[in-house]
């Protein structure tokens, strides 16, 4: 690797070896603490239990935030338990359910996105109508699942940025 300057992006090539494990992990995106992922997912659950039977227009939308919130939040924590050799390598059967897992969720947020989008706009007002559903349930429904499209899309556009970035830097 030669040691001179971009012409476009006008810094040194990157290099691994410039960077410190911290920085390193920080820079895969696994410098997030999990803590903060397990708050934000615990009460998504109870949410969803505690207004269970409170949305009649679309009955799904609190089975989608319960089964949504605990198939992450055991994602989250299954690391923890049990997944590591002695080696510290991850474990083949944890390997297979992570991946099942992950791919459980996937397919859980497209089927939950028909869910809270077929029912958009619910009757919050009327407790008795057949359109209503609980105000608070729906809204932060449909913000946290529209939330993580947002942040597909910005992660998909951070990527694709790298890569035009790399490719305009390699001189």
């Amino acid at each position: 690797m030669k040691n001179h300057h971009c012409r476009y992006c006008r810094t040194r090539p990157f290099h691994r070896s410039n960077l410190s494990r911290k920085e390193d992990l920080t820079n895969k995106g696994v410098g997030l603490t999990e803590t903060r992922k397990e708050v934000k997912l615990k009460p998504i659950s109870i949410l969803g239990a505690r207004h269970f039977h409170e949305c009649p227009k679309e009955p799904m939308v609190p089975i989608y935030l319960v089964v949504g919130g605990s198939a992450s939040l055991t994602l989250q924590l299954l690391p923890f338990f049990y997944c590591h050799n002695p080696s510290g390598t991850p474990s083949i059967p944890c390997r297979i359910l992570n991946f099942l897992l992950y791919v459980f969720c996937f397919v859980w947020l497209i089927v939950g996105s028909v869910f809270v989008y077929r029912a958009y706009l619910p009757d919050f007002e009327s407790r008795r109508s057949a359109q209503y559903c609980e105000r608070i349930l729906y809204l932060v429904t449909l913000w946290f699942t529209t939330g993580i499209y947002i942040y597909i899309i910005l992660f998909i556009m951070y990527i694709l940025g790298k890569c035009v970035y790399s490719s305009l830097c390699e001189c």
